[in-house]
């Protein structure tokens, strides 16, 4: 078989080790032929793509080696999209949809559509501040649900039609700020996958369809049957319980009646953990930060853990309150019971005060990586902070920007696909904004690998001459 030469572009890190390995072991020797454009050739049986530029506009190119073989394209697609390489499992797994679209190497069924559509939607968040791309990702997430359930229906297999409705309505309501005109139509889909199979919706969907209906209002003999219906199904109907106790009330309350209710009776002393949830869940729907604010201490008092220990510690630092989030930070690190809670909390405070303190927001994220130094939020987020100290200037303090591109490209080496693009394009950015080497040749007279010292606004730097 003659060998095919493609353009595609992918992963950041290219094949993963066992990707490779499962290639290597499969081939034959390689030729020591090159091609006519100085290319090595790749092993006979493979489809070799070589210098990749068109999977995905936002992914680096790098080389891959597609078999022919559905297996073991699945395989690597697979794995890479379990580890995380989203880039690299994008090309193996389009070509699986393309030649076997229901493949999984067991009975057929539609999971490698959903792992693209995942993966499309992990792209748009990689895509940054590009809403051409960003709605281009989007478009595909739709898109690919909608062929798959025509492939399923074609091959005769059934349809989870629950699945796809709830996953839509979780979409547009995630990406609320893009799909504005599309938010009237949530409930509809929520209520639509529980008249599908309701068997199918967990805790969290029932509760989210509850506090829907409670939002809509509505006929009040409706939006009663419903919640009695949604309890039937709940393995935890607390929340179920108190929304039918307000929709079944001979007043029927909307949520911001009830949520007022609710802070008087907290305000007088009735502070029980079930008042103190309902009503900051509430709070959340209405978007009542105020009450938030007043809620969580409240409750942390009756239920300290983690997980509010550290929200508190991210609303203080997002308040500028930088001392009051430090302590709440280190009360949920205590209370933690694993590095990547810690390193969560103190990330969720950096987070938090990056628009009102940026030291605090590098000593936060400083926090986070002594729990996890390949942590790509945190790396990304103290890269920017400096990147706002550096000026410019003359060469010796330009070559910061070599400095910048450094910590960008640690960052983005992590392949964290919330900030993988974003930091390849700053580290790009920063090698162009540093000395040429018609600056640097003749003053100082520096060379290419050369270790050169500049700083930041946080301390000296070294780094290599480009």
């Amino acid at each position: 078989m003659s060998l095919l030469r493609i353009r595609f572009s992918s992963l950041a890190s290219g094949l993963g080790l066992a990707a490779w390995m499962l290639v290597m072991a499969c081939s034959a020797p390689a030729s020591t032929s090159d091609s006519s454009d100085g290319t090595p050739d790749a092993p006979s049986e493979y489809v070799a793509v070589h210098d990749s530029a068109t999977v995905s506009p936002i992914c680096p190119d790098v080389n891959f080696y597609l078999t022919e073989t559905v297996s073991a394209n699945y395989s690597v697609g697979t794995s890479n999209y379990q580890n995380g390489d989203y880039c690299g499992a994008l090309l193996y797994l389009r070509w699986v949809r393309d030649n076997d679209a229901l493949y999984t190497g067991a009975e057929p069924d539609d999971r490698t559509y959903w792992r693209l559509a995942d993966i499309y939607e992990q792209l748009a968040a990689m895509a940054g501040d590009d809403e051409m791309l960003h709605q281009s990702y989007f478009d595909s997430t739709r898109a690919i649900h909608a062929e798959a359930q025509d492939a399923l229906a074609a091959a005769g297999l059934s349809v989870n039609k629950a699945r796809y409705l709830l996953d839509e309505g979780r979409f547009y309501e995630t990406y609320a700020d893009q799909y504005p005109d599309q938010q009237d139509g949530v409930y509809d889909l929520y209520l639509e996958a529980f008249r599908e199979n309701p068997e199918f919706l967990n805790d969290a969907y029932l509760n989210r369809l509850a506090q829907k209906a409670m939002e809509r209002g509505g006929e009040q003999d409706e939006v009663v049957e419903l919640l009695q219906d949604l309890i039937a199904q709940a393995d935890d109907a607390t929340y179920l319980e108190r929304a039918y106790a307000s929709a079944s009330a001979p007043a029927f309350m909307s949520w911001t009646d009830r949520l007022e209710e609710l802070m008087a009776d907290i305000r007088g002393g009735e502070r029980d953990s079930e008042n103190l949830r309902m009503a900051i869940a509430i709070a959340q729907q209405e978007d009542r930060d105020d009450y938030i604010d007043e809620l969580l201490p409240l409750y942390a008092d009756e239920n300290p853990t983690t997980e509010l220990l550290c929200a508190l510690g991210s609303r203080a630092a997002r308040n500028g309150q930088i001392e009051t989030a430090q302590g709440h930070v280190n009360e949920g690190i205590a209370l933690a019971t694993s590095n990547s809670q810690k390193r969560d909390c103190a990330y969720r405070a950096a987070a938090g005060a990056y628009a009102s303190n940026r030291g605090a927001a590098y000593r936060f994220a400083g926090q986070a990586l002594q729990y996890d130094g390949g942590h790509g939020k945190s790396l990304y987020l103290r890269a920017s902070i400096v990147a706002g100290t550096v000026r410019g200037g003359g060469i010796q303090a330009r070559a910061a920007y070599w400095c910048l591109a450094d910590m960008f490209n640690r960052a983005a080496a992590t392949g964290d696909p919330a900030i993988a693009g974003r930091a390849r394009s700053a580290a790009a950015r920063y090698n162009r904004a540093a000395p040429s080497q018609q600056e640097y040749f003749f003053n100082p007279g520096w060379r290419p690998g050369q270790r050169v010292s500049s700083s930041t606004g946080y301390g000296s730097c070294t780094t290599t001459v480009r």
